[in-house]
């Protein structure tokens, strides 16, 4: 006989799909195991189903509101006729994953991110040493009020910062909401830092372990997102060093 499962979408909630022909009028019995990695959460769900058309629906016991990633299957699958005089356990697996991601849109957001980032830009190519003129240096780097006034040519030599990445640590001790605000945050950044062709390298923390993924263009940051969501959440705000700092009240 024919049986089939598959999860689909559907005006915007996940459902469960059953198609079966076994019974024409029937009861199915499931219970479903929902994970949620991100806030680390476990909780199961029963339900009892009448069968008598070709494929029934089932909307998944979870609130897909929360970001993360969820992981379900099902420990008992049972069909019955409605007098209960036949019962048949069905083996058959099913596990499922799915994430449900933050609102990324950051241009709801106000434009302080943009000002951290441009400020940062400006301080870093003031970040030079002065010295004399050398057979060979570039036009380009001559300071001239230095020389001006040294009577001299004096050339900016900048500071080698190749191989250093802006560092950035997310906050995500709060609530869903504002674990939201802090990847919007996050997104906002990267689209600034990607007009200076910066790469950030992006922190967090998950099972009192330290983990940090470079991110340089918003392909990166949805695989960065992934890998956050797929991990038990910090509940409480560690010691740790950054060169910015992203909490639900922006950029530090």
């Amino acid at each position: 006989k024919k049986f089939e499962i598959k999860l689909i979408e559907k005006l915007n909630n996940t459902y469960f799909v059953y198609q079966s022909n076994i019974f024409p009028i029937g009861k199915l019995c499931v219970d479903f195991n929902v994970k949620n990695t991100f806030y680390d959460e476990y909780y199961t769900n029963h339900f009892e189903l009448l069968l008598g058309e070709s494929h029934i629906e089932i909307k998944l016991p979870f609130n897909k509101t929360n970001l993360g990633k969820y992981e379900i299957d099902e420990q008992t699958f049972i069909l019955s006729d409605f007098l209960g005089l036949f019962n048949k356990s069905i083996d058959k697996e099913v596990f499922s994953e799915m994430i449900q991601y933050p609102n990324l849109e950051y241009s709801t957001y106000d434009n302080k991110v943009n000002d951290e980032v441009t400020a940062y830009q400006t301080n870093k190519s003031d970040d030079y040493d002065i010295r004399e003129y050398r057979i060979g240096d570039s036009l380009k780097d001559i300071h001239y009020k230095m020389s001006y006034k040294l009577s001299t040519y004096m050339i900016k030599e900048k500071h080698n910062n190749q191989g250093n990445h802006i560092s950035v640590y997310l906050d995500l001790s709060g609530n869903n909401e504002e674990c939201e605000r802090v990847f919007a945050y996050l997104n906002q950044m990267i689209h600034s830092l990607q007009v200076y062709n910066e790469v950030c390298l992006v922190k967090w923390i998950s099972n009192k372990e330290i983990y940090e993924q470079k991110v340089s263009d918003i392909n990166d940051l949805k695989n960065c997102i992934t890998q956050i969501l797929s991990m038990p959440k910090c509940k409480e705000i560690p010691n740790i060093k950054a060169t910015w700092f992203i909490t639900p009240n922006g950029l530090k």
